[in-house]
């Protein structure tokens, strides 16, 4: 969309004035990531969450590999600038400890290392930690917390030092914890994911027996907890993520001395596991977080016992992974949050090797454009005059949020001539279609967007004046409208 465009444009600009990052010139590519400002300090086992008005808290963690000094600072990261920017200190020192974003707007921080009980509260309106109840254990190290459609918070396992089985219910009413049912195994390193009935997903994790293929879900209408299909694979440290169909992506982990490349899915209409591709690489202490287009960009993760920069994108309509641009750092035990632009923003983690700082820097992924599920035409062109005219259908692909020709930039190359229309330049009639008439570059140009029902369309393009010498069959056509883009190759008439 065209405010995706203005905000990257934005933040690149703040980067390059401001905090004098070099930004090369492919650096806004999709697919790829581009770097943005960095934290103020460095963190691992930190949280980033994104708050309502789209900036991103980050708390906590530890600024030295192997955690020896967990930090009690937080920062707020505005994507409008690309900064980051010191906010109010928590009470206490926190890492391996939970984020939730509250349906009042503020940030429950709860648990965290060392066996914490404590809990605290952020408010973006002032930029202030305050307490609140604690937990009724007596404390928690690597739990999950997932907020549920009733507005609780749902803290799950953990370690002190063992690994537990007991749950907890946060009520922000009240800012008070009370016990609900337990888990039916004790688990740490564990996920925990909302599912779209509400009831909330259990996976894997470690106790005392090793890694874990069992799952369960949690009944908030009952407050108790219920096995279900186990996994294909035991795993701890993985990464779950809600797909848009309702499935439940399982990624990675680790069992013993053997970190997994493989993935797998949940279905909850069955209550069953099922394998899915897998990820080009192995990959624990990783994330995995859902694009606005559907797909999953996993990034870092361990080879061999090395800390990687690669990242995967998973692609729920074919059900594989593919490479994506890689991050200009190695990283594991990093965050990745789905900004409201549609970037993803990476922020801080270890970067691998002994006695090595944590991370500071940051950086964005640019999500790859969702390409058309099908795109034909017919093409004359003149070259003498720079003439030609383009009548196309096209329909857009799986995983696609749509288009608006109005609101955002469309690109059409044809052979070697490309242009560029700006967001705004598009009207729409009467009819619905989406028009353009004018010079762009000393090429006159008529465009017409014509939607035909459901995401299929057609394009009617004419032009004179384009420099086209040198075309030749077939030509290879490309139309690209915000994120969304198409290629083919036609067999044009060319006087």
């Amino acid at each position: 969309m065209r405010i995706r465009h203005l905000r990257t444009k934005a933040a690149v600009i703040a980067n390059v004035l401001f905090l004098g990052i070099a930004v090369c010139a492919n650096a806004l590519t999709p697919g790829t990531f581009a770097p943005t400002g960095s934290m103020t300090a460095g963190r691992a086992s930190h949280t980033a969450t994104r708050l309502n008005d789209g900036r991103v808290l980050v708390t906590g963690g530890y600024g030295s590999q192997g955690g020896d000094d967990p930090l009690s600072s937080a920062e707020l990261y505005d994507l409008l600038t690309g900064i980051f920017s010191a906010t109010g200190s928590m009470a206490v020192t926190r890492n391996h400890h939970t984020a939730t974003l509250l349906n009042d707007g503020k940030v429950l921080i709860a648990a965290g290392c060392c066996y914490l009980a404590s809990a605290e509260l952020y408010d973006p309106s002032t930029g202030t930690f305050s307490a609140t109840g604690s937990m009724t254990t007596g404390g928690r190290r690597n739990p999950t917390a997932t907020l549920l459609q009733d507005g609780k918070v749902l803290i799950t396992g953990g370690d002190n030092p063992t690994s537990l089985a007991s749950a907890e219910l946060y009520d922000p009413s009240t800012g008070t914890f009370s016990a609900t049912g337990s888990m039916t195994t004790a688990r740490s390193e564990h996920t925990a994911t909302l599912l779209d009935d509400g009831k909330v997903l259990i996976t894997g994790g470690i106790n005392g027996g090793g890694a874990l293929a069992s799952a369960e879900v949690y009944d908030p209408s009952t407050g108790t907890f219920s096995p279900v299909g186990s996994m294909t694979t035991a795993r701890g440290l993985h990464a779950a993520t809600l797909l848009h169909d309702g499935k439940v992506l399982i990624t990675g982990g680790f069992s013993g001395a053997v970190i997994f490349a493989s993935a797998e899915l949940y279905d909850p209409s069955t209550g069953t596991f099922s394998a899915t591709g897998s990820m080009t690489a192995t990959r624990v202490f990783h994330t995995a977080t859902l694009l606005d287009d559907g797909r999953v960009v996993v990034t870092g993760g361990v080879v061999g016992g090395v800390v990687i920069a690669s990242a995967d994108l998973y692609d729920p309509s074919t059900g594989t992974f593919s490479a994506t641009g890689s991050m200009s750092a190695t990283r594991i035990v990093h965050t990745a949050t789905l900004l409201e632009d549609g970037q993803v923003l990476v922020a801080g983690g270890e970067p691998g090797g002994a006695y090595v700082p944590t991370l500071a820097s940051a950086e964005l992924y640019v999500p790859p454009s969702t390409p058309f599920a099908s795109f034909s035409g017919k093409l004359e062109v003149a070259v003498s005059t720079g003439s030609f005219g383009l009548t196309s259908n096209f329909t857009l692909g799986a995983g696609t949020n749509g288009i608006n020709p109005a609101t955002e930039d469309v690109t059409l190359r044809i052979g070697p001539y490309s242009v560029t229309v700006p967001a705004g330049s598009f009207k729409r009639n009467k009819k619905g279609d989406y028009v353009f008439a004018g010079v762009m570059n000393g090429v006159s140009l008529q465009l017409r967007i014509n939607p035909l029902g459901g995401n299929s369309y057609t394009l009617q393009a004419e032009g004179s004046g384009a420099n086209l010498g040198g075309i030749g069959n077939p030509v290879t056509v490309t139309l690209t409208i915000g994120n969304d883009t198409g290629s083919t190759q036609i067999t044009a008439q060319i006087s």
